[in-house]
């Protein structure tokens, strides 16, 4: 991939995979509504805590890629979440900081997301009332547009083998609850495990700060990650 011609020096600058890798990775954090280079930071997490768990050099870089882009295929849906959620931060403020947690919670938070806090009894009733049933029939084919179109789009960036891949498991949880019949614990790849821990993490850390990253982290809720992949999760934070 390379750049226009320089028309001081009629040289031809090469840009890395990288650096558009990144560049999105800025695009995919105003899409969901959170501050500008929270994708860089995940990945930074995420490359630490491949130090800690000893992955190997191969398993370290789809990590890094897996964290930077985490919600990139999110864009493929952006119209029907616009069509079921309460507001444009609704999914952001109430969905993604229990999206790691149990699946109890995890509803809890779409719910909250459909009709949000802070608004009249009948406002959100009749919301609840509108949204859920479309939230209930959206849900799956959301959940797999997501992923088909992350696929899609790694596949056109070029990123290195097997990145790709990684994201048919974003949804994947380690304990095996929701969604069913899917792959669980050592199934699913590292890269990806450690790409959702360091997801959360940076999540958290913006809502709370290091401490409270770790925290939440660490807590006994997120059985969605193997306890050995959040090993010096504190450390990795700061």
């Amino acid at each position: 991939m390379t750049s226009m011609a320089d028309e001081t020096s009629g040289k031809r600058e090469r840009v890395r995979t990288l650096e558009v890798v990144a560049t999105l990775s800025l695009a995919t954090d105003l899409s969901i509504g959170v501050p500008l280079e929270h994708g860089l930071r995940s990945a930074l997490i995420a490359r630490r805590l491949c130090d800690e768990v000893h992955a190997d050099q191969q398993e370290a870089t789809e990590a890094f890629y897996a964290a930077l882009l985490f919600y990139i295929g999110c864009t493929g849906t952006a119209l029907t979440a616009s069509r079921i959620f309460g507001d444009d931060a609704a999914l952001t403020n109430y969905a993604t900081p229990v999206r790691f947690d149990r699946p109890r919670r995890q509803v809890a938070g779409l719910v909250r997301a459909v009709a949000p806090p802070g608004q009249p009894r009948y406002r959100r009733a009749i919301q609840l009332a509108g949204s859920l049933p479309r939230l209930a029939r959206a849900f799956p084919i959301v959940v797999a547009t997501d992923c088909d179109v992350a696929m899609m789009l790694m596949d056109r960036l070029a990123p290195p083998p097997r990145v790709a891949a990684l994201f048919a498991h974003t949804n994947d949880r380690w304990d095996g609850k929701r969604p069913a019949g899917r792959p669980r614990g050592e199934a699913i790849p590292l890269p990806m495990r450690i790409a959702q821990v360091a997801r959360d993490a940076a999540f958290q850390r913006m809502l709370g700060g290091d401490e409270f990253a770790a925290r939440v982290i660490r807590s006994p809720r997120r059985r969605r990650f193997r306890p050995r992949d959040r090993r010096g999760l504190r450390a990795t934070i700061e």
